[in-house]
C-alpha cells in the first residue's frame, strides 16, 4: 500500500510566492494537514511526496516536520509535465496499490478515511464528490448504473443534464496489477505528458483498464482551489478564519473623506493591472474602513461586490488625530461613521499590530 502526493505544479493562478501546498490551514500547512490525516488513519503506510516547482521550499518545510516512512521525490521534468510524470515518479518500483492525491486539495478526515481504507482493494477507482456543476470548468465523471466509468469532461460542459455526472475529488486509486501498464501507457500510445493528467490512462478512449467510480458520502468533504478567492471561500466553507477575508462592499463605512482625484488615479491603476493587490483594513463590528478609503470608492465605481480585507477591533489598533482642531476617539469615530458626518480627509490615522500582507486577486473574481 502506498500513497503518492503530487505537489510539483506551479499553481500560477494562485499568484503567491509559496507553493499552494504550503498555504495555511488552521495554523498548519495544507501539506501537513494532509499527511497528518493519513497518519491518523494509518501510521505505517508509505507516503511519497513528488515535488517540482520550488521543491527546496517544500523540502525545507518538511525538515521541520517529523513523519516516518515518508520519501520526497523530485520530478526533474515538472516543467514539461501536466502531472502524469509526477505520478509515475511516485509509482515507479511500487508493487502495491497506489493512491494518488492532488496536493492542493483539502480533505476532511471522513474523506481521507474513505481514500486510505480503499488502498489494498486491487481496483482502479476514481473518487468523486457531489453532483457536477456544469457552470464550473473542473473535471467531472459519468458512471453507469453499476458504478463503472463511462465518460470524462473538463473545461466547458456542453451537456444538457448533470444526471450521472459527479465532480472528481482530487484522488485516484491505481490497482497494483495495472501499475506497469499504466507506467508504459505514455510511450505505448505516444502521448504528450505536458497536456496529460495522471488519471488519463484510466479514462482514455482505449478503455484498456477496468475502472470503478466511487462517490464520497455526504460527510466526506473535499475542496479544491486555484485562486486566492477560491482559497478564502474554501476556508470559509470549512469554518476556518483566514487572515485576509472577503467582505461585502455595501457594508463598509468611511471614517473620513477622500480625494476624488486619487480615487480616479487608483481606479485606473487597478483596472490597467487587472489585479487587486492590497486588502483594506476595517473595524470588524461596524465595517468602518480604517485604511483603504480610496480603495472602497474604487470598488464602488467598478461595481465590485466583495473586497479583500483585514478585520480588527478598535482595541487592537492605535489611532489618533492628524489635526489639532479635531478630536479622535472611539466614541466619535463610531458616531461619525454611523451618522455619515465623517471626519475631513486626512484626519484619522491608524497603526496596526501587524504588517499588512499583499494579495493578488483578479478583478474578474471580485
Amino acid at each position: 500500500m502506498t500513497v503518492v502526493i503530487l505537489v510539483a505544479g506551479r499553481g500560477t493562478r494562485f499568484r503567491d510566492q509559496k507553493p499552494k501546498c504550503l498555504v495555511d490551514i488552521n495554523g498548519i500547512s495544507l501539506l501537513e494537514w494532509t499527511i497528518s490525516l493519513i497518519r491518523e488513519i494509518n501510521n505505517d503506510i508509505p507516503i511519497k511526496l513528488v515535488t517540482g516547482h520550488k521543491s527546496e521550499l517544500i523540502k525545507e518545510h518538511m525538515r521541520n516536520i517529523n513523519y516516518k516512512n515518508l520519501e520526497i521525490i523530485h520530478n526533474i521534468n515538472y516543467e514539461n509535465d501536466q502531472n502524469i510524470l509526477s505520478a509515475h515518479a511516485g509509482m515507479k518500483d511500487v508493487e502495491t496499490d497506489v493512491l494518488i492525491l492532488e496536493g492542493d486539495c483539502i480533505f476532511n478526515k471522513a474523506a481521507m478515511e474513505k481514500l486510505v481504507e480503499s488502498v489494498g482493494k486491487n481496483k482502479n477507482i476514481i473518487f468523486t464528490k457531489g453532483k457536477a456543476d456544469l457552470k464550473r470548468k473542473n473535471a467531472i465523471i459519468k458512471s453507469d448504473l453499476e458504478g463503472k466509468f463511462e465518460k470524462y469532461l473538463i473545461g466547458n460542459k456542453n451537456i444538457e443534464s448533470n444526471k450521472y455526472w459527479t465532480n472528481m475529488a482530487g484522488s485516484v486509486l491505481f490497482s497494483k496489477d495495472d501499475i506497469n501498464r499504466i507506467l508504459n501507457w505514455l510511450n505505448e500510445y505516444k502521448i504528450n505528458p505536458k497536456v496529460t493528467y495522471y488519471f488519463q490512462p484510466l479514462i482514455g478512449d482505449e478503455k484498456i483498464f477496468d475502472v470503478t467510480v466511487e462517490e464520497m458520502k455526504e460527510n466526506a468533504n473535499f475542496l479544491s482551489f486555484n485562486t486566492q478567492v477560491e482559497y478564502i471561500d474554501a476556508m470559509e466553507k470549512l469554518g476556518i478564519k483566514t487572515t485576509i477575508r472577503l467582505v461585502d462592499v455595501k457594508n463598509l463605512r468611511h471614517v473620513e473623506g477622500y480625494s476624488t482625484k486619487r480615487v480616479e488615479w487608483l481606479k485606473d491603476k487597478i483596472v490597467k493591472e487587472g489585479i487587486w493587490n492590497k486588502p483594506i483594513c476595517i473595524d470588524s463590528e461596524f465595517g468602518i474602513v480604517m485604511d483603504g478609503q480610496h480603495r472602497m470608492e474604487v470598488a464602488k465605481e467598478l461595481k465590485i461586490d466583495r473586497v479583500p480585507a483585514l478585520l480588527f477591533k478598535h482595541d487592537e489598533v492605535d489611532f489618533w488625530s492628524l489635526r489639532d482642531n479635531h478630536v479622535v476617539n472611539l466614541e466619535s469615530i463610531i458616531d461619525k461613521s454611523l451618522s455619515g458626518d465623517i471626519y475631513p480627509y486626512k484626519t484619522v490615522k491608524y497603526a496596526f499590530p501587524m504588517e499588512i500582507p499583499k494579495c493578488s486577486i483578479n478583478l474578474e473574481e471580485l
